[in-house]
This record gives structure tokens, C-alpha cells and sequence, in this order.
């Protein structure tokens, strides 16, 4: 009995394939075609670059640029008096890609040997399937149709963060005082970095006794509120580009409705900040010393919003053996 339900059942869904089988399926869209070798890149010039990479969003008044930027406010061509500027309309706009801009300013003071192009680092390798462009956001200016093609082959490669961002630690004592000097330097991009729109480094910088307890700040920068509970208050800076409304000092990551740029911290290319904190050791440390270890540690985050611990990036590390790492 059981065997003939089974044959039946078996019958029924045969039927069933065979039904659904008939029915003709859609045919499928072909593949847009994917170039087998990297195209040439012999035309491709910083100028190329610039229709997106060097261009700024409308405001509806000046705002006090030259105090931010002063390298691209402060040198012709890229002053936003000379006829190009107001022509393109930069005058009045919020930097939101000036990585073009920032490339040439270092390509000048760069006398010792000639900067790599963009292709130095953003590098040209296997195609992805797609790649959505749009003209650049100034209007009037000319966009070379083979600039969407070719960004189907640059990569910015995964370790280009820990490529561009140093840091160094040195530590002494005096008396009951911890002294750290922090130095950050961004030695491997030709431009501000991080570039994308809320992404940022925060500098942490920790010390600890011999029983791994925190040490008191007594003196140095705190890390703002904005960046979250989880780093919010400690010692440590912030490193990224953030707008605003007004006189509004909330930090907005995206220039939508923004009036001004409330800060930019992020270093120039070749350029180091070097910070002082004081930690307070325990008052009844012994006349030899106690032990302390200390750290400065690099981090990137795509987003203030961001809630995890970040990507460490960097860091440094000193101890009271006097080896530092």
C-alpha cells in the first residue's frame, strides 16, 4: 500500500515538473562585455582627475575659507579671487573633494623629488564589473568620457591607510608626572587624508601602571564627544574633515545644507602633528620609579555613528624599561 501511494505521489510531481517545464524562462540579459587588459594610461593627467576630485558645493553665502585651508586659498591659481575660481564657482562653495587641488599644492613645495601622479598610488589592476560615474558636479566643465572606463580598473589598495598614516611615541618622567609627546604623520598620500565623507582617524593615547590601572590625564586634548561613548573623553584627537550650519559647532559629516567647514583636521601630505599629554603617576611611587606603560594608537572609522572599535591602523608603545616600540 505504502509502495503504490508512493508511485502515485511520485507520478503526480513528475507531472507537475513536466507542467512547470514547459513554460519557457526568460531569457537572461547579456553581460556587458569586460576588457581583458588594463587600458592605456598614458593620457590620464592630474587634469583628468579634476571635474570630481577638485570641486566644491554651493553655499548660499561666502564663508571664511582661507582660515580653514589657507595651502589652496592662499597660492594662484588656486586662490578663490582669480578669475578661474569664481568662473568655476569655487568662491562660494564648501570643499568636498580638493584632493586634485591638495596634490598640486604639494607637487609645488615638493622640491627634494617629483611627486608620484595619481596612479602611484591609485593603481590600475583588475577590472571590476561595474562602476557607477557621474559627470563631475561643476557645470560648464568638460569630462572625458574615457574617465568612467578607466575607474573600472583603479583600486585604492586595502592597506593604503596603513601605508599613509605614522606615528611616534617618546616618553619621560618628572617627579610624579608621565610626559608623552605623540607625533602623527602623513607620509604616504599626496592629499588630505582620509578623503570619504565622515571617515576619520582618532589618535587614542592610553598609559597604565604596573597593574594595567589607567593613569589620570592631567594635561592634552580629549577627544570630543562627537566621536561616541565609546572614545568620547579620552586623550587623544581627531583627525577628519566636519561640517556645519551657522555658528552651530555640531560636527556634520556631509555638506547637505551645510553653510561652512567647522573643521578640518586632517594632515596635509607630508605634514606631522605633534602633540604633548601628561598623565599623572601614583603619588606614593617609590624614589626608583614605578612601572607605567603607554601607547598611541591609530584608528579609522567610516563614520562618527560608527560604534565599534575602529581599524587600528598604527600605533606606538613606550614602557618604563625605556624600550620603546
Amino acid at each position: 500500500m505504502w509502495r503504490g501511494a508512493v508511485g502515485l505521489l511520485t507520478l503526480l510531481a513528475l507531472g507537475a515538473c513536466s507542467e512547470r517545464s514547459s513554460v519557457t524562462p526568460p531569457t537572461p540579459t547579456p553581460a556587458a562585455p569586460v576588457r581583458e587588459t588594463i587600458p592605456d594610461t598614458a593620457w590620464l593627467s592630474a587634469e583628468s582627475c579634476q571635474p570630481c576630485h577638485a570641486v566644491g558645493a554651493p553655499t548660499a553665502k561666502p564663508w571664511d575659507a582661507v582660515s580653514v585651508y589657507p595651502d589652496l586659498y592662499g597660492h594662484p591659481p588656486l586662490n578663490p579671487t582669480s578669475p578661474e575660481w569664481v568662473a568655476a564657482g569655487l568662491a562660494d562653495r564648501l570643499p568636498t573633494d580638493m584632493t586634485v587641488s591638495e596634490w598640486q599644492i604639494y607637487k609645488k613645495f615638493k622640491k627634494d623629488k617629483e611627486p608620484q601622479g595619481c596612479l602611484g598610488c591609485h593603481e590600475a589592476s583588475a577590472a571590476q564589473p561595474e562602476v557607477s560615474l557621474t559627470p563631475g558636479p561643476l557645470a560648464g566643465v568638460d569630462f572625458d568620457p574615457r574617465v568612467p572606463e578607466l575607474h573600472r580598473w583603479l583600486h585604492t589598495p586595502d592597506d593604503a591607510l596603513e601605508r599613509t598614516f605614522g606615528v611616534w611615541l617618546n616618553a619621560s618622567t618628572h617627579r610624579t608626572l608621565l610626559i608623552l609627546t605623540v607625533k602623527v604623520l602623513n607620509y604616504g598620500a599626496g592629499h588630505r587624508a582620509p578623503t570619504s565623507p565622515g571617515s576619520h582617524v582618532l589618535l587614542l593615547v592610553d598609559a597604565v601602571d604596573s597593574e594595567g590601572a589607567p593613569l589620570a590625564l592631567h594635561k592634552g586634548y580629549r577627544l570630543p564627544e562627537e566621536v561616541g561613548a565609546r572614545f568620547s573623553g579620552r586623550a587623544g584627537e581627531l583627525y577628519g574633515r566636519f561640517y556645519g550650519r551657522g555658528d552651530a559647532q555640531t560636527l556634520q559629516e556631509r555638506p547637505d545644507g551645510a553653510t561652512r567647514v567647522v573643521m578640518d583636521s586632517r594632515l596635509q601630505a607630508g605634514q606631522h602633528d605633534e602633540l604633548n599629554f601628561v598623565f599623572l603617576l601614583p603619588e606614593e611611587a617609590p624614589e626608583e620609579g614605578v612601572a607605567w606603560s603607554a601607547t598611541a594608537r591609530l584608528v579609522w572609522r567610516g563614520s562618527l555613528a560608527e560604534a565599534g572599535a575602529g581599524r587600528v591602523l598604527e600605533e606606538a608603545r613606550a614602557d618604563s624599561s625605556g624600550k620603546d616600540e
